[in-house]
């Protein structure tokens, strides 16, 4: 299991370092069922739930790392489960997280560390499927105190997307004389040390397909 900082993840943390007693939590989806991720697969809900119970029965259970460093980083796994539907069938995976190291807990907190990665052996399908994704989008970013600045969002006026459904890159508006770039669908890139999640949507009722 592994901490990640790559922007254009589309999967981020829910609950971000939430700090009590010296020690940091956080908790979101490690694999999210039919959702293309970075490395362009889409895994099906079953696949995701014998994946997080062979995970949880191995070894490597509790062994976090750090962008894929593959040295243990001290961070605790204190949470695992899938969310399901009505009728019972898997369909995310999440995973929770505990660290009193400084260092870890305000890069989660700044948005620097944002997502959890899953690694291990697999195989790859090659199949068609049709992909919808809005062509733009619009709102504004999450509030932030951190940095040199008071507490403050900014406007995102237009965020674009191109055939491959990636971001096109764009920036913030402007607040307290500062904006932020976007490359991806969750945070900001930072600026002088802090960065903002997004709080976006779709603009147009038109999709590609």
């Amino acid at each position: 299991m592994q901490l990640t900082s790559q922007s254009e993840r589309a999967r981020t943390f829910t609950q971000v370092a939430r700090k009590s007693d010296g020690r940091w939590f956080f908790l979101g989806p490690v694999m999210t069922h039919m959702q293309v991720d970075t490395q362009r697969e889409a895994p099906d809900p079953d696949k995701i739930e014998q994946y997080a119970h062979e995970w949880f029965l191995s070894d490597r259970a509790c062994k976090v790392d750090i962008n894929h460093d593959y040295q243990e980083s001290g961070v605790k796994i204190v949470e695992s489960y899938m969310t399901r539907d009505a009728e019972g069938n898997p369909l995310d995976w999440i995973v929770g997280a505990l660290t009193d190291d400084p260092a870890i807990g305000e890069k989660v907190d700044s948005g620097e560390l944002n997502a959890f990665s899953w690694g291990g052996p697999y195989h790859k399908s090659a199949f068609l499927a049709i992909v919808s994704h809005p062509l733009e989008a619009s709102g504004t970013t999450e509030k932030s105190d951190h940095g040199p600045y008071p507490t403050h969002d900014h406007d995102v006026p237009s965020l674009k997307f191109n055939d491959s459904a990636r971001v096109e890159p764009t920036e913030t508006g402007w607040a307290w004389a500062h904006k932020h770039t976007i490359v991806g669908t969750t945070r900001t890139e930072p600026t002088d040390g802090h960065s903002h999640a997004l709080l976006i949507q779709r603009q147009n009722a038109a999709e590609n397909n």
